[in-house]
């Protein structure tokens, strides 16, 4: 190979690797802002939704009360016969 083919050679390989790092910043970049986002995502689905234990509770709670709604209907019902 002659010297002016290794200089092309070498300009064309710099080329392609500047690239190739350009394109690799801007996706670990990208991918940084993208972990914050989800994270900042999580602490905010944490403070607006309730837990499972949270759900139960409540489940439990109204179980109780339509009990007692139902022990004062099945009331009025006996005392109308």
């Amino acid at each position: 190979m002659d010297d002016t083919t290794k200089v092309i050679w070498q300009f064309i390989l710099t080329a392609l690797t500047a690239i190739v790092g350009l394109f690799l910043k801007t996706a670990f970049n990208d991918l940084r802002r993208l972990e914050k986002s989800l994270a900042e995502h999580k602490t905010e689905v944490a403070k607006d939704y309730a837990t499972k234990n949270d759900l139960g509770e409540n489940s439990r709670q109204m179980m109780a009360r339509f009990d007692r709604l139902e022990e004062k209907i099945d009331r009025l019902v006996e005392r109308s016969k």
